[in-house]
């Protein structure tokens, strides 16, 4: 390899490498570590993209394009924020890959009500899974669409759930003083 007048050898920049791998894999569980609080809250969600993957003996010059899933994890209290992608060729989106970086976390587990959030929560009796309100509002307003007036009132509701949070946002509440007004808040 020849990079501006810089030489090394093949067994030089596999030694690098293995060694900035080390120190990945150290920052990776300091970050887990910080990430997996006990009884923290985590905010999980899943979104595909396509990547473009070179598999040897595929027939093709630059590889196909695949449906791939990247995991995002939110500690809001710890202000951290974990992207996982998982290259699995079948099970990018299934249980396995948060499941392994989840360990045996115990906290909340929040976020929308895809299965395999409620599958963690059921398996480990101390996590708790909260359904993230954004989520369910656009279940109930989709039926609201179809003439439900029940899912009207709740859509309604929760809209005013959001009128209080904003306004302890606006007024800059302290904790104590936020969890006062949502007692006091004759919603639902």
């Amino acid at each position: 390899m020849r990079i501006d007048k810089f030489t090394s050898s093949e067994n030089n920049r596999s030694n690098w490498l293995k060694r900035v791998a080390d120190y990945l894999k150290l920052l990776y569980e300091y970050i887990k570590q910080r990430l997996l609080k006990v009884k923290s809250i985590l905010h999980i969600d899943e979104s595909w993209c396509r990547v473009r993957i070179k598999y040897k003996g595929d027939g093709t010059k630059l590889g196909r394009y695949f449906k791939k899933y990247v995991w995002v994890l939110v500690n809001k209290l710890d202000g951290l924020v974990c992207f996982l992608y998982d290259n699995d060729e079948n099970d990018s989106r299934g249980c396995r890959p948060i499941e392994e970086l989840l360990g045996d976390f115990t906290g909340s587990i929040h976020s929308d009500g895809y299965v395999v959030y409620k599958y963690l929560a059921r398996t480990n009796p101390e996590n708790v899974h909260l359904l993230c309100w954004a989520h369910v509002r656009a279940k109930f307003k989709a039926e609201e669409i179809s003439k439900d007036s029940d899912a009207a009132w709740f859509v309604e509701q929760i809209g005013l759930l959001y009128m209080v949070e904003a306004e302890n946002i606006k007024l800059y509440r302290s904790a104590d003083k936020i969890k006062l007004r949502r007692l006091q808040s004759d919603v639902l």
